[in-house]
């Protein structure tokens, strides 16, 4: 049995980080926005915290889904043409 996940482990992990690396590093994707990509890892975690009970884990999804609208929001400000202190 050992032998049998031996492979099973070496391709799934070798496979893993071929397409990990070469996406990543080779060619990064730039063609979506940074408020986009935060749109969307916020629209994850949501999603993440609606399928669990109450509870630590749940929140911390929710508070980390806020902290990246901040984080939208702010890169929103500092890109806007008009950019002006906060009064």
């Amino acid at each position: 049995m050992s032998a049998q996940r031996s492979p099973g482990q070496s391709s799934g992990q070798s496979s893993g980080q071929s397409s990990g690396q070469s996406s990543g590093k080779s060619s990064p994707r730039q063609s979506s926005t940074l408020e986009y990509r935060l749109a969307q890892e916020a629209i994850n975690l949501r999603l993440q915290a609606e399928g669990m009970p109450l509870g630590i884990r749940r929140t911390e999804l929710l508070q980390k889904a806020r902290q990246i609208d901040v984080a939208g929001e702010i890169n929103n400000w500092l890109i806007s043409p008009g950019l002006q202190a906060p009064s």
